[in-house]
């Protein structure tokens, strides 16, 4: 008997052909066989070109019900009899997990239930008894049994307190204490006044910007001044226009040169042309002219006739001297047209250089009226108010176009130099504030705190009107009422170093009493304890 001996199979999966159902975009088909790296059709109807995807949605049959999920494979084999061969791309874990083990049990000839299969393709679960352990306090150890209780009944002791607490110091810093919100570090305020009678024309500087000394702020306007500039202005458009007329009128003569620059070349194309022609005509005659001598001394030609021939030859030879004369001539006149003249009608025309020369003149005008604008600019910028040191404007009394007069006052200048602390309070939180009270000053910005004492108490600051010059009442709610704070057991470097002018602050004062029945028992008590 012979043995044949097979080879190994190189394939990495089992080939099974169980059926299973693939959906594809162009029909749905059986696999003719399977496996986890791909499936086969025998019958495949699209098209379809090996390389290419194919999408679609493999359908397993199993007890009863289908369990499908979507593919994305490559095309590795396509025949002319409708068989096709494709592999999957790639597969989550769940799904390979699900197919190798129908594979497995389709091998072994086994099949397991459907709640085995799933419980083993989906994640494990430890089962659990459904019924409760008795909690036996004799199987736990005392000092595990006590642990618990005995932590819990710690948290919420420091909790409870930590919320009394909290509320304690709600409560002190309501009743017993008042935090002002709307505070901020200030500067010396200086007026700035007008040095001259007329009107504001222009404010450089807004409000409630850092400016150093000697900055512009306000700058007035001066009418003779004023006339003078827009003249000046009139003045640089008028030889602005200047300008264009000297550019079109040097466009204009450039144009004309240009026109006839194409003329003369191709006057002197059609002279050469003519050159050449005659010198050739003139060759021709003189050819002609000796086979004529020698026929005449032959006697074959008459003396007439050559005669003739020697006089069109003398005639043609002077038209070709005249053509060349006539090509030199306007050879010479076209080099003339890079100077800007040109020969026309007998005589030489062109202005590009008096053109040239008349708008280099229009240029120098415009530059010289720029320069006089210059001057009476800067001239303006003198009619100014300047910073008095390193500050900022904290209120504009006048604004642009407003008339003024001489020593009137246009702006508060606020300089960067010596530290207050204004506070912005309503008309209820003013009446529990009085001279020379001390207060907790908190900057959130830097994290700092400061003490200071108030300097002064103004209810009526937040009244004044100062274009009207007179007081207006204002709600209840708003906070028109002022106090001024000065630090204390800090230095003016020190002040100046930390505390920058517009800094947000919060003031914290105790508050104060504001009954004349309370404030007279309090006295009394205050005596008798004494």
């Amino acid at each position: 008997m012979k043995i044949r001996r097979e080879r190994p199979s190189q394939r990495l999966h089992h080939r099974v052909s169980a059926p299973i159902r693939i959906d594809l975009t162009d029909g749905v088909y059986k696999a003719h066989d399977w496996s986890l790296g791909g499936f086969a059709i025998n019958d495949y109807q699209g098209k379809t070109d090996v390389g290419e995807e194919l999408p679609g949605t493999l359908h397993i049959p199993f007890q009863g019900f289908d369990i499908s999920f979507p593919f994305v494979a490559d095309v590795i084999r396509k025949t002319d009899d409708n068989q096709l061969a494709v592999k999957f791309q790639d597969l989550s874990e769940r799904e390979v997990e699900m197919m190798t083990h129908f594979v497995d049990e389709l091998v072994r000839g086994s099949m397991t239930s459907v709640d085995d299969a799933l419980l083993r393709i989906d994640t494990p679960v430890t089962p659990v008894p459904t019924t409760p352990d008795k909690n036996d306090s004799k199987q736990i150890p005392l000092k595990r049994w006590s642990l618990k209780p005995i932590l819990f009944t710690l948290f919420y002791i420091c909790l409870g307190a930590l919320v009394i607490g909290y509320a304690g110091l709600t409560a002190y810093s309501y009743i017993f204490r008042m935090e002002i919100n709307t505070a901020v570090v200030t500067a010396p305020v200086e007026p700035l006044k007008a040095s001259v009678t007329g009107k504001i024309q222009k404010v450089i500087v807004p409000s409630d910007v850092l400016v150093p000394g000697k900055t512009p702020i306000v700058v007035f306007e001066d009418p003779k001044l004023k006339e003078d500039i827009d003249l000046a202005r009139i003045k640089i458009d008028r030889r602005a226009m200047e300008v264009l007329a000297r550019q079109k009128e040097l466009e204009s003569e450039m144009a004309k040169v240009n026109d006839y620059r194409l003329i003369a070349e191709g006057e002197i194309a059609r002279l050469k042309s003519r050159v050449s022609t005659l010198a050739h005509q003139v060759k021709l005659a003189h050819n002609q002219m000796v086979r004529l001598k020698n026929l005449e001394k032959k006697g074959w030609m008459s003396k007439a006739r050559r005669e003739e021939i020697e006089a069109q030859h003398a005639k043609v030879r002077g038209e070709l001297e005249e053509a060349k004369i006539l090509l030199s001539e306007r050879q010479t006149l076209l080099s003339t047209l890079d100077e800007g003249r040109y020969f026309s009608s007998g005589r030489f025309e062109g202005n590009i250089s008096e053109r040239q020369t008349d708008l280099d003149l229009a240029l120098n005008r415009v530059t010289l009226a720029k320069s006089e604008l210059q001057a009476l600019m800067s001239h303006r910028d003198r009619l100014a108010i300047h910073a008095p040191s390193d500050g900022r404007i904290l209120r504009f009394l006048k604004l642009e176009g407003n008339p003024i007069k001489q020593g009137e006052t246009i702006a508060l200048f606020e300089k960067d130099e010596r530290r207050t602390i204004h506070a912005f309070l309503t008309q209820e939180e003013v009446l529990e504030v009085g001279l020379g009270d001390k207060a907790t000053i908190f900057f959130p910005s830097i994290d700092e705190r400061a003490d200071a004492f108030v300097i002064k108490v103004d209810r009526t600051s937040g009244f004044v009107e100062e274009m009207q010059s007179r007081y207006q009442w204002r709600g209840p709610k708003d906070r028109s009422a002022l106090i001024v704070l000065s630090f204390i057991g800090l230095t003016s470097e020190e002040i100046r170093s930390r505390f920058s002018p517009g800094l947000p602050a919060i003031v914290i004062f105790d508050r104060g009493n504001t009954s004349e029945l309370t404030s007279k028992v309090t006295a009394m008590v205050v005596e008798r304890g004494a």
